[in-house]
C-alpha cells in the first residue's frame, strides 16, 4: 500500500493525473475505514485531481475525507484552505515536519 501511495503521488506530481487517481483511489478505498496515516493526503491529492478535472463536487468530498484524517504533513489544514478556494495546480513551497512516530520500535 505504500508503494501504491508513493507511486501515486510521483504521478500526480509529473501530471500524469489520470495514473495516479487510480493508484490514490487504491489507497484511500483499502483503508478507508481504518485508522490508516497515509489516506488523509491520498484524499487531499485526490481532491486536486478532480479539481484540476473541474470536478468541483469530488473535489470537495475528498477534501471532506482529508479534514476527518490525521494531519499528515499539514494535509488537514490544506484540505480546508481548498475546500473554500479551488487547488489552481501550483504546490505550496514546504508542508509542516510530521513528527508523529508512525512506527513505534521499527529502526
Amino acid at each position: 500500500m505504500k508503494l501504491d501511495f508513493i507511486q501515486g503521488i510521483s504521478h500526480f506530481l509529473i501530471g500524469n493525473n489520470e495514473r495516479a487517481g487510480a493508484l490514490l483511489t487504491a489507497v484511500a478505498s483499502r483503508s478507508r475505514n481504518k485508522k490508516n496515516w497515509l489516506v488523509g493526503p491520498a484524499e487531499l491529492t485526490l481532491g486536486k485531481i478532480a479539481d484540476l478535472e473541474g470536478d468541483r463536487e469530488r473535489a470537495k468530498e475528498h477534501y471532506r475525507r482529508a479534514v476527518q484524517r490525521d494531519n499528515v504533513w499539514g494535509s488537514r489544514d490544506e484540505a480546508r484552505r481548498y475546500q473554500g478556494q479551488p487547488y489552481n495546480g501550483i504546490e505550496p513551497d514546504s508542508r509542516p515536519v510530521d513528527r508523529e512516530l508512525r512506527y513505534p520500535g521499527r529502526p
